[in-house]
């Protein structure tokens, strides 16, 4: 299996602080977090909020306090675009080249992808911390959740004895643009609010079946996504 390892070097000197620096300019440094004590340390980790911009993964990264890993759709790691752009070939690969750097790796979200969820397990068995958006793809509002977390957590369960944690975290942009397909993106200089919640309580799922476990958590974690972006916390 391909490895998919960020670049440390990358990551603290480029990458991020690139990233960091254009998102705090788009949102005028309005970028709010609450509950940063409930993200671990250390350890294996799954850290999942709802998905609803391209903003997310960014804002995640600058305010968990953690170094991340991100499970990308497949399309990310190519420009469709440049099918006719001179040097086509080195530009995406080039582009996909940072995306790995900075953790990402791809996932086939039309099919079940065995060696992405291979690879998210290994780097959670490793003490690795997981980003994912279950909803799968952009929402204004919160979406049904996927399984796919839930998936992951089951074969890390039969893989290994450690410990995982799976936090929930709550995005909420305050001002967002209509486009004309019905979908909405942030506004320039928007309040941005991420709340991240305690814990999932895990143990209580752990005597029921593969089945049974990922519809339980899968409910458990869409509820309490919906409550961190509820109006008590924005």
């Amino acid at each position: 299996m391909t490895e998919f390892k960020y670049s440390e070097k990358f990551y603290s000197c480029f990458g991020l602080p690139v990233a960091d620096s254009a998102v705090r300019l788009y949102f005028a440094n309005r970028i709010y977090v609450t509950g940063q004590e409930n993200i671990p340390n250390e350890g294996a980790l799954l850290l999942c909020s709802n998905h609803v911009s391209y903003f997310d993964p960014v804002i995640v990264a600058m305010t968990a306090e953690r170094r991340l890993n991100f499970m990308g759709k497949k399309e990310l790691f190519y420009i469709p675009e440049l099918k006719s752009a001179p040097f086509k070939h080195i530009i995406k690969k080039s582009f996909s080249s940072i995306l790995t750097k900075l953790g990402a790796f791809p996932v086939d979200r039309k099919k079940f992808s065995r060696s992405a969820l291979e690879h998210a397990v290994e780097l959670l068995k490793e003490d690795e911390a997981l980003y994912m958006a279950p909803e799968g793809t952009t929402h204004p509002e919160i979406n049904k959740l996927k399984e796919g977390f839930a998936l992951i957590y089951n074969w890390y369960l039969r893989s290994t004895n450690k410990e995982l944690q799976i936090v929930p975290a709550g995005i909420v942009y305050k001002k967002r643009i209509k486009k004309s397909n019905g979908k909405s993106f942030p506004a320039p200089f928007s309040e941005v609010r991420i709340n991240y919640g305690k814990p999932l309580e895990l143990k209580k799922y752990e005597d029921m079946n593969d089945k049974e476990r990922r519809k339980a958590i899968t409910e458990d974690l869409e509820e309490r996504i919906r409550e961190l972006t509820s109006a008590n916390y924005t």
